[in-house]
């Protein structure tokens, strides 16, 4: 019931409000009035950081680095403080067999062995995890580290906690400026959730507008003085079929009294609201003036009842937007999937009700898009920066939007290989028109395509 263009959606919004007010990182300040020992700390800590770049280098898993492609390795490497220290230490050759004997101890850990089962799981947030605890447990505490610490000029025992203290607190620092993946993770399940619901609310609505036709009819007979009208209605529409066969639907049934879905007793006034639309429109009087009526004909009432007068209703929706930040954007689509219930209803299939994803692979396309995002943003952010330069396109013309868009794409490319190229090239495009600017599409379409044939020369990209 909830479809990878909502997915994707979703996604898209979340990334944008989470890495637009992210941090960003840097490493930490060179002290500019600096005593021996806190120029000496200065050292070491940058020192200590190219010594994990050269760690993550040297162990293999699978023919791969693991540790050499995380985020915190990445962004740490291509720091130009790190790199000239790295470039010495290379050079001179001063820590090879340190390197190997860090190596060896990480390896055979079981903080490395948790690492790989964690990844395994697509736990992108393992990754500083690893970090932090790598440099506590392994790099911090080893004789080798602590000799080579006490090689350089100014050596203090203080000076060597101060640089400890400064690779912790970069770690930290890392995984609060940009790392938000948690949050964006929680947000993403509970929206979904929320489109969800939306879509049993709005089955609701349609056996409480029943209900509440048929108490008003009721109470037409009551009166003191009923017309041979009140006395005998035309019951067609609360003797719906379709709603009949709603209410005995046992996953339709059990989600709303858990849920204690009741819009008569909530929402007295909407639903008076959105019942008279109901009756005063064309759709109900020709369904009402019809010779006859049977279960295709119940269905299609309240299909066209949906499309026609309440999701069109600037009433009910600005209602539905007031009760939830997500209804917004789910009314559209989780309104098609209502239909699609009521043309299943008329079909007589037993699953009408459509269960929140369609399977299991639906159900973690959505986190699984977050985390490449999240792992690879830098990379990411690099290729469209390269595009762009290549590009008739502005730099300073570029919507972070569509660097959103962008990235969220390239995730979708390179990591679904199901996911045919051109299905994924044509979502993202039209994404950009619904959430960008008015040239977004046309952006979007260009950069990607121009990103794809890159990619696909390069041999990153191997989808056609």
């Amino acid at each position: 019931m909830i479809n990878r263009v909502l997915i994707r959606i979703k996604v898209i919004q979340i990334l944008y409000s989470c890495l637009l007010v992210g941090q960003k990182f840097t490493l930490e300040e060179q002290p500019s009035e600096a005593s021996k020992e806190r120029g000496y700390a200065y050292r070491l800590y940058i020192d200590l950081l190219a010594l994990a770049v050269m760690l993550s280098r040297q162990i293999e898993y699978k023919k791969s680095k693991p540790l050499q492609n995380t985020r915190f390795m990445r962004t740490v490497a291509d720091e130009d403080r790190v790199r000239r220290a790295l470039a010495v230490l290379v050079s001179e050759r001063a820590v090879d067999q340190l390197v190997l004997e860090l190596a060896d101890k990480v390896k055979e850990s079981g903080l490395y062995k948790g690492y790989l089962k964690d990844m395994e799981h697509g736990d992108a947030a393992a990754e500083d995890t690893f970090w932090r605890e790598c440099f506590r447990q392994i790099i911090f505490p080893d004789a080798g580290v602590a000799e080579y610490a006490e090689s350089i000029d100014s050596y203090s025992m203080k000076g060597m906690e101060r640089a400890q203290e400064m690779v912790a607190d970069t770690l930290t620092g890392f995984a609060t400026s940009q790392d938000s993946l948690p949050d964006a993770l929680k947000t993403l399940a509970g929206s979904l959730d929320e489109a969800h619901d939306l879509y049993f609310r709005m089955l609701a609505l349609a056996v409480d507008l029943t209900y509440r036709q048929e108490r008003r009819l009721e109470e037409g007979r009551r009166k003191k003085l009923p017309t041979p009208e009140d006395l005998n209605p035309n019951m067609r529409f609360v003797e719906n079929r379709a709603i009949a066969a709603l209410q005995e639907n046992e996953t339709f049934a059990k989600y709303v009294e858990k849920h204690k879905i009741d819009w008569n007793g909530d929402n007295a006034m909407v639903m008076d609201m959105i019942l008279k639309a109901v009756v005063n429109s064309d759709v109900y009087r020709e369904y009402m003036e019809a010779p006859e009526s049977d279960m295709k004909r119940d269905a299609e009432l309240w299909r066209d009842l949906f499309r026609k007068v309440i999701l069109c209703n600037r009433d009910f929706l600005e209602y539905l937007e007031d009760k939830s930040v997500f209804w917004n954007d789910d009314v559209e689509i989780m309104g098609t999937f209502v239909m699609k219930t009521f043309r299943r209803i008329e079909e007589g299939a037993p699953d009408a009700v459509t269960p929140k994803f369609k399977d299991d692979e639906d159900r973690d396309f959505g986190p699984q898009l977050l985390r490449y995002v999240y792992g690879n943003r830098e990379r990411y952010e690099e290729w469209i920066a390269r595009a762009v330069e290549n590009s008739e396109w502005k730099a300073d013309r570029l919507a972070f939007m569509d660097v959103v868009v962008i990235m969220t794409a390239l995730a979708e490319m390179l990591n679904f290989p199901k996911i045919p190229l051109n299905v994924t090239l044509n979502e993202y495009i039209e994404i950009a028109k619904s959430y960008g600017s008015a040239k977004s599409g046309q952006f979007v379409n260009g950069l990607l395509a121009s990103l794809i044939k890159t990619l696909q020369e390069d041999r990153v990209l191997l989808k056609k």
